[in-house]
């Protein structure tokens, strides 16, 4: 299965560029797109995201991940343990 099924929206979406796509990075939404961004909260993408070793920003945007590295002013791979650590949070508290 891959990220994106697992939203909740996945049926009804129109967001070419989803963050639970493993090709996101390389993704690109186009100005005529009926729907231009993901509107699923960042912490129910994120939630999804842990469950996933294959996606480049664990279900973040682009700019939630350069904020998220940049706010941390952490090397990347630190930040990628910050947002591993983040999404094992949100798995604690949400029971998984």
């Amino acid at each position: 299965m891959i990220a994106y099924q697992d939203c909740p929206r996945f049926d009804k979406c129109a967001v070419n560029k989803c963050p639970l796509d493993p090709n996101y990075k390389a993704m690109a939404s186009h100005p005529l797109d009926v729907e231009r961004k993901c509107t699923l909260p960042r912490r129910k993408r994120v939630e999804i995201g842990a469950k996933y070793d294959n996606l480049a920003y664990g279900g973040l945007t682009g700019h939630e991940y350069t904020a998220l590295r940049e706010s941390n002013n952490l090397p990347l791979n630190l930040a990628n343990a910050v947002c591993n650590a983040l999404n094992s949070e949100q798995a604690i508290g949400s029971g998984v």
